[in-house]
């Protein structure tokens, strides 16, 4: 008996005409879009995800301890909601993006749909996060200690710029490679030129002594997010078949962006 591979692609689905001139059609100009199609969603997806939720906020409880230790304010009631619903998110972009890891390396056919798109990019972009997160402690553990505050956060700008520069071609790749219409393409084009203005604000901090990353940052996300949800109610208009993990790498998205937003709230709160 033939093997049933549960991440084979769908059949070829003629896409509907482009009558507004979203570009509709396929990068290779057929008129056919062949899509990858995830495994159905089950109960293992379920628990995966807990417990990568799990982890998450163990090793966010350690840092929050080292935090501690060094004589941060930590434990607010909003703060620890929100580094729940963080771990949560966070968790549910590390299943997405093992769902697609393995239907690649099983020799995954087909285009993504924008939601698995904004699974790819988020998901790397934690990766590189979490990575300068660690890079940056360790520097500023090492070499700027002895120098004061103002050197290690002249450093985390210089890092943020970098990771900011490596989110925009992050995002112009999504771009280039997604087929679903000019309004998508053009999301993740305004996602990548706000990362854009994200690295030239930490330019401006450098030179200037200010603190415009550090606040608009946060206002960015919940302004894409806006953006997102538009995209998003056109597309469900045009009555596009999406999956179930189009919609979680929807929900992923707009999950950041409210984690943006209980930032700006602590900080009016505080």
């Amino acid at each position: 008996m033939e093997e049933v591979n549960p991440y084979r692609s769908p059949e070829l689905q003629r896409p509907e005409p482009s009558q507004s001139g979203d570009g509709s059609a396929s990068a290779s100009g057929s008129p056919f879009v062949q899509y990858f199609q995830p495994p159905r969603l089950r109960i293992l997806h379920l628990i995966g995800w807990m417990t990568a939720a799990a982890v998450v906020i163990r090793a966010d409880m350690v840092f929050q301890a080292a935090r501690a230790d060094a004589g941060a304010a930590t434990g607010q009631p909003l703060e620890l909601v929100q580094r729940f619903f963080w771990s949560a998110v966070v968790a549910a972009i590390i299943v997405g993006g093992g769902i697609l890891a393995i239907g690649w390396m099983r020799g995954i056919k087909g285009r993504l749909q924008p939601g698995h798109w904004l699974i790819v990019v988020n998901a790397l972009g934690l990766v590189l996060l979490y990575a300068f997160g660690l890079i940056h402690l360790a520097v500023t553990e090492i070499l700027f200690g002895p120098w004061g505050a103002r050197s290690s956060y002249v450093a985390f700008l210089c890092g943020w710029g970098l990771l900011s520069f490596v989110e925009i071609l992050i995002w112009y790749a999504a771009a280039s490679h997604t087929v679903d219409g000019r309004r998508w393409k053009t999301l993740f084009v305004i996602v990548s030129s706000s990362y854009g203005i994200r690295m030239l604000l930490c330019l401006l901090d450098v030179l200037s002594n200010s603190n415009w990353t550090y606040h608009a940052s946060p206002v960015f996300s919940v302004i894409l997010c806006v953006v997102l949800l538009i995209v998003v109610a056109w597309d469900g208009r045009r009555g596009r078949s999406r999956d179930w993990l189009h919609w979680a790498g929807v929900a992923t998205a707009c999950g950041l962006s409210l984690n943006s937003l209980m930032t700006i709230v602590r900080r009016f709160a505080a």
